[in-house]
């Protein structure tokens, strides 16, 4: 998706470790 940094984490669950 092109979606902002907003949704970061929706797009990869994996970023909050």
């Amino acid at each position: 998706h092109n979606f902002p940094l907003d949704l970061a984490a929706v797009e990869a669950p994996a970023i909050n470790g």
